[in-house]
């Protein structure tokens, strides 16, 4: 009993690494891995306290918990099975060979996930045969399912596969009945699977709207669980058909022999040398190509660069050229692409906003960037994007949800003549089947009286006509997330532009876009795993999009969101979104996005060539022969999964230090780059417009000039040429090395602000220490002083102009003070007790403000830009204040009633 416990603990503990089993958080996916591999630990614990199994089991418990820290689920795979072999240790048979067999199954199962996520060609063939599982299932379960590999539950499938050739391996003869029906109860526990996920949408029907129970009950948890967390049912189905195929099939019974037992069920003679010799040669060739597979696959050396080159971006396009400006305000205020030019000439290259795409903007260019054109292509403007291409040059097309644009037919000539393509459709998902007919109907004008037609680009969109050349097409649909910002489900392949990348903060600036239909020898790079494509809905009102809800029929998770493709000496990547290089977002995402400007500017076609992929498979194949061959070993498991969990993190490591592009400020004097850590866990949102958001710290930041990022990840080489840091209130402390790169930054020209309230301020102190500041009491106090009386609101001027007197607000504040005596108050509070000082530290300066709300938006912005109490008392202290702190031309603030009004 306790054996079979630990199998089914160890084959759950792989699927949930790996993220199989639906839609849950990394931190909750982490813990529930622990919560399996407990199990299987505790039922597999050995007898007595001191012996070799306790050795090993104390070892595995060590190693699961560093393996399964790791965000890379192939990490986390790889560690449940090199403690499942670790297990196996010493135990008498067959149930060494019972969990031996299981460690190899999951660690074939770990080869697999890697193969997927790191070779294109190999998720497009999954995901295709996703599709067809879907199709069948949903033909038996007479619903429309469309699905990818993932609600397929290929996952389970490939990882029951293993244990089902296994288990057919270890067994006694005959095996032909067995083998039949343990066939037919996993297609058997697939097939409910999928039954019940085409039934989801009635499912959810039947469980009501939120609207119907507005207070928690089990009926509202159980609603939000479905479709995304069904994948688990297909894993508890399989759970009990293994369970059942270990406990009917004998073996669990059966006596231990006198010499181990092998394919034949006969008992074997001992080994002879040459016997050990090749069992030995096979587990080395096993660890030597567990170490590569990763370097084949997900290694990528090379060095991109934007310094130097050329990025081209037509002007013209659903979109604008504005970024925030003084006398704007709000989120609205924060413009698209105004900060694009600036951002491009951090990265070290040179963008020109062209007017028209001619050929003298193109020459010498190195990429260009379409940003959801929708306006009629005049003539050869397509022709010369393609020769752009052709020639070694690399276009980045960003489309757009659910567009749908019409022509006249003197525009369709016009566009025969630029050289528009026939067009195309998808691949029979929903959108195609609801839309691709009437998509092209003619359509009569009244309020023109002329005959309209598509655009014949699939999804009537100027941006497809653009990229007929390709396998590749946006999509008529929304891909539409489950949690916001796909925050923790994307499916990043190992690409230069993703690799080492988390994905809790959208890193990758993702919103709802479009899906991208990519078709081989095209080539996803992300993916939104958990969410859905609705179509578009052309007699819609809102943007032609869906009902915003997953219906039958509708594309169910493995939406691919980026693809590229080769083209001639040139190279096409595709978004189905526009979001990552706006104004606003790629604060958040500029780790991605420079890295993607980097890489498109550099000279290699493409990240992922053939030849790597099919070296990669071909590894990946005889990895799987060795590992799961007939002579089943615990050494081999082991060596194997530790090899390519090691290789993968180091070949990530590496590639991701060798992608990373950081923005630099130096290249103007002082520096315009300015880094909100986020990285500390700060007291603000981090969604920027709540009311404890920085959206209007960021956009504040923005018309003072500065380029604002956030710093997600505290790094020492961006923050280097950085003009300024700001810190609000972290909630994780600063290691002794992170102070030191701060404190360096100032001494060197930098400017670093906290602002911190004593209620917030532990995790800060060390670091406020190291720059001369405290905040309520100073460090040494002695035991029993008593706490700083806190301040509440209140207003403090800071300046006097002619005969108007400047005040700043504060949220919260509380008494600050500084070692240093030089130091100057900025900003008095009651009693004349300081709350925001500013003092030099060699070439830079360092500003404490003892409010933990001092920059939020409830104290600096309102999202639709309302003044506070009729007045911008705050916008106008930043901005007299950094003026003053970058030595800038000095700017004063006026009296408001006398201003212009704000725009």
């Amino acid at each position: 009993m306790y054996l079979l416990l630990m199998v089914i603990a160890g084959m759950a503990a792989g699927w949930i690494a790996a993220g199989s089993t639906g839609l849950i958080g990394h931190g909750l996916r982490h813990a529930f891995t622990w919560v399996a591999l407990t199990v299987a630990i505790v039922a597999g614990w050995p007898g007595r306290l001191f012996s070799v199994r306790t050795l090993f089991t104390a070892v595995a418990i060590g190693v699961a918990l560093a393996m399964n820290s790791s965000m890379q689920p192939v990490v986390n795979v790889m560690g449940v099975a090199f403690v499942l072999a670790l297990l196996a240790v010493g135990r008498p048979e067959p149930e060494r060979q019972i969990v031996v067999l299981t460690a190899a199954a999951v660690a074939v199962f770990g080869v697999y996930r890697l193969g997927v996520t790191s070779a294109p060609w190999l998720w497009l063939a999954m995901d295709s045969v996703g599709e067809a599982i879907g199709r069948g299932g949903g033909w038996i379960a007479g619903r429309p399912l469309a699905v990818g590999a993932t609600f397929a539950g290929l996952d389970f499938l490939i990882l029951v596969a293993a244990v089902y050739a296994g288990w057919l391996l270890i067994t006694p003869g005959p095996r032909l009945a067995r083998a039949g029906y343990a066939a037919v109860a996993i297609a058997a526990a697939h097939l409910v699977y999928l039954v019940v996920l085409a039934h989801a949408p009635a499912i959810v029907e039947a469980l009501g709207t939120p609207e119907d129970t507005a207070e928690w009950s089990w009926t509202a948890a159980l609603r939000t669980l479905v479709p995304w967390n069904l994948p688990a049912l297909a894993g508890l189905l399989h759970l009990v058909v293994a369970g059942t195929m270990f406990r009917w099939s004998g073996i669990l019974d059966a006596a231990a022999p006198a010499t181990p037992v092998l394919g034949g069920g006969h008992p074997c003679p001992p080994s002879s040398a040459p016997v050990k010799l090749r069992r030995a040669t096979a587990t080395f060739a096993a660890f030597i190509l567990a170490v590569a597979l990763p370097t084949l696959t997900a290694l990528h050396a090379h060095q991109p660069s934007l310094a130097g080159k050329k990025v081209v971006t037509y002007k013209e396009g659903f979109l604008n050229w504005l970024k925030p400006e003084h006398g704007e305000y709000g989120r609205l205020s924060v413009g698209m692409y105004g900060m694009l030019g600036t951002y491009v000439e951090s990265l070290g290259g040179k963008l020109l906003v062209s007017p028209d795409l001619s050929e003298p903007d193109l020459r010498g260019a190195d990429v260009l960037i379409l940003l959801y054109p929708n306006k009629p292509w005049t003539a050869g403007q397509l022709d010369r994007i393609r020769d752009f291409v052709q020639g070694g040059g690399s276009l980045l097309m960003m489309g757009e949800h659910t567009v749908h644009e019409k022509e006249t037919e003197e525009e369709e000539d016009e566009f025969g003549a630029a050289g528009a393509a026939p067009a195309t459709q998808g691949r029979g998902d929903a959108e195609t089947r609801r839309h691709g007919e009437e998509n092209h109907r003619p359509r009569e004008s009244a309020g023109r009286g002329k005959v309209l037609r598509e655009s014949r680009a699939s999804g009537g969109s100027r941006f497809n006509e653009a990229i007929q050349s390709t396998a590749m097409r946006v999509r008529f649909d929304s891909a539409m997330f489950e949690v916001g910002g796909w925050l923790q489900t994307y499916e990043a392949l190992a690409h230069p532009t993703t690799v080492g990348m988390a994905d809790d903060r959208n890193q990758f600036g993702v919103v709802i876009g479009a899906s991208v239909d990519a078709r081989r020898p095209a080539r996803p790079v992300l993916v939104g795993r958990y969410g859905w494509a609705d179509p578009g809905d052309e007699g819609g009102d809102a943007a032609l999009m869906g009902n915003h809800r997953y219906d039958a029929g509708e594309r169910l998770g493995d939406l691919v969101l980026v693809a590229e493709q080769p083209v001639g000496e040139g190279k096409v990547v595709v978004f189905g979104d526009t979001s990552s290089m706006t104004n606003g977002i790629n604060v958040g995402a500029h780790r991605f996005t420079s890295r993607l400007l980097a890489y498109l500017a550099g000279d290699t076609a493409t990240a992922t060539p053939a030849w790597r992929q099919v070296l990669g498979l071909l590894a990946a194949i005889g990895l799987v022969l060795l590992i799961g061959g007939k002579h089943l070993s615990s050494l081999r498991v082991v060596l194997v999964s530790a090899g390519l969990a090691v290789s993968l993190l180091v070949c990530t490591g590496a590639s991701s230090r060798a992608a990373t592009v950081h923005p630099d400020g130096g290249r103007q004097s002082p520096s315009n780059l300015a880094y909100i850590d986020v990285s500390h866990l700060p007291a603000g949102s981090e969604e920027s417009w709540r009311e404890d958001g920085l959206g209007g710290l960021t956009l504040t930041l923005m018309r003072n000039g500065f380029l604002a990022m956030n710093m997600d990840t505290f790094d020492a080489e961006a923050l280097r040429p950085a003009g300024l840091l700001i810190i609000v209130a972290p909630s994780r402390e600063y290691s002794q090395a992170e102070r030191r790169t701060i404190l360096d930054f100032v001494q060197n020209g930098g400017i670093v602000i906290c602002t911190v309230g004593y209620e917030r301020s532990a995790a800060a102190r060390s670091l406020l220490w190291d720059l001369g500041f405290y905040v309520g009491l100073p460090p040494g106090s002695l035991p029993g002083t008593p706490d700083p009386e806190p301040m509440g609101h209140f207003k403090s001027p800071f300046i006097k102009v002619d005969d108007y007197m400047a005040h700043v607000r504060f949220h919260a504040a509380w008494p600050v003070g500084s070692t240093d005596t030089d130091a100057r108050v900025i900003a008095y509070g009651p009693g004349d007790v300081p709350v925001i000082l500013m003092r030099r530290i060699d070439r830079g300066k360092a500003v404490i403000v003892g409010d933990t709300c001092f920059a939020m938006n409830k104290n600096l912005e309102h999202e639709g830009g309302e003044p506070f109490e009729g007045l911008r008392e705050n916008a106008d202290f930043w901005r007299w204040f950094i003026a003053h702190l970058t030595d800038r031309p000095r700017w004063l603030p006026t009296d408001p009633t006398t201003r212009p009004a704000d725009k």
